[in-house]
């Protein structure tokens, strides 16, 4: 075995299982060049890192990585992950890497940070009073980036997975009463109206009810196919992505009281259009601040119109998603629906997401479950 804190043939051992892996060459103006790698397990698993990271250097793959800092890293992990993401979501991002990620972290070496580096970061944002879901969210961040990082063979292993940021605790939403939701939507007219009972429906999310059009839409099964979601640009710009945020589409039943409302709606909008000597095609959207819909509605428009009713009605504490996608969630949970069908209503990766954060408890369903076991205990 290697003798502590010094080199052999390129791999020395500072503690039980931990390595560090040093391959060096000159350059053409005979500098020394270093690139050294953590690594934890046996000291053949280290002797892999370093013969791998000698043919990298012949085939003159490690040039870069000596002036590689994690700044670096982040900002190409985000450009690759832009694409596929909502300009909101990337701007979130890239608010969290400026705000606090790069100044503490961006200009460490990403082979020289630790998971103690990490875990130093994570207190200070503890001390500088961030709630522990903020902090969970930018290790999301540095996590993902390193394990980028390690596809990239810019380091040998994810040092995230050993850090230690704060628990996250739980988010379970409470329920909204079923009276509530049908206050709401008596209090409801126009557009709004129609657009909040397809989405206390069907569990849509908000850019994806505005992202609705006519072809969606098939009356006589009865059924709604959500495949499209409305956001807003870094240039507050309307844009029309053809997928949903989990880019799940989604056939969803719908009873004859909402389709019905949706007959009436279409006739609305056909006489608007027309009226101004228009059309409405097959993908026009429902809920348009134009008479032909071809434009969607703000998804914030959303908010705009549901904050009213409720400021109208007393109602607080509330929000359009707790009225709408966390309704369907807890009451069909809450009344005996399997989980599995009410994740594929919602269109979850999966339905363990339904009960953890959706299905709120229901005090009703606890004391039918109290009968039902004194019954049981009782021999009924």
């Amino acid at each position: 075995m290697a003798a502590k804190g010094k080199f052999r043939d390129g791999i020395r051992q500072f503690g039980p299982g931990r390595w560090e892996v040093v391959v060096s060459w000159r350059d053409e103006a005979g500098k020394l060049c270093q690139v050294s790698r953590s690594v934890r397990g046996s000291r053949p698993e280290a002797q892999r890192i370093r013969d791998e990271l000698r043919h990298r250097h012949h085939r003159n793959e490690l040039e870069r990585a000596p002036s590689e800092d994690f700044e670096t890293v982040l900002n190409d992990w985000l450009a690759m992950r832009e694409r596929p993401l909502s300009p909101s979501t990337v701007e979130g991002y890239l608010g969290d890497i400026r705000r606090y990620i790069a100044p503490s972290l961006g200009k460490i070496r990403v082979s020289r940070l630790t998971a103690r580096d990490l875990d130093r970061f994570y207190l200070s944002m503890q001390e500088r009073g961030l709630s522990a879901g903020t902090i969970g969210r930018l290790h999301s961040i540095v996590r993902s980036a390193l394990e980028q990082a390690r596809r990239w063979r810019l380091v040998a292993e994810n040092v995230a997975r050993d850090a230690s940021p704060p628990r996250r605790p739980v988010a379970r939403i409470p329920a909204v009463p079923p009276e509530r939701v049908a206050a709401i939507l008596d209090a409801a007219d126009t557009w709004f109206e129609v657009l909040f009972r397809v989405a206390a429906v069907t569990g849509a999310r908000r850019g994806e009810a505005v992202g609705l059009q006519w072809r969606d839409i098939d009356l006589e099964a009865a059924t709604i196919t959500i495949r499209r979601s409305v956001v807003r640009s870094k240039d507050n710009v309307r844009v029309v992505r053809e997928t949903t945020k989990t880019n799940r589409d989604g056939v969803v039943s719908i009873d004859p009281t909402t389709v019905d409302a949706l007959r009436g709606w279409r006739r609305q909008c056909v006489e608007a259009a027309l009226a101004c000597g228009g059309s409405l095609g097959v993908s026009a959207f429902l809920f348009s601040p134009q008479p032909d819909g071809s434009i969607p509605r703000w998804p914030k428009d959303v908010n705009y119109a549901f904050n009213k009713i409720c400021s109208n009605l007393g109602i607080e504490g509330i929000t359009f998603k707790d009225a709408t996608r966390h309704f369907v969630a807890t009451q069909l949970v809450g009344h005996g629906r399997d989980v599995r069908t009410v994740a594929g209503r919602l269109r979850h990766a999966s339905p363990s997401k339904t009960l953890d954060v959706y299905a709120a408890f229901l005090p009703e369903r606890d004391r039918e479950a109290a009968t039902l076991i004194a019954d049981i205990l009782a021999g009924k």
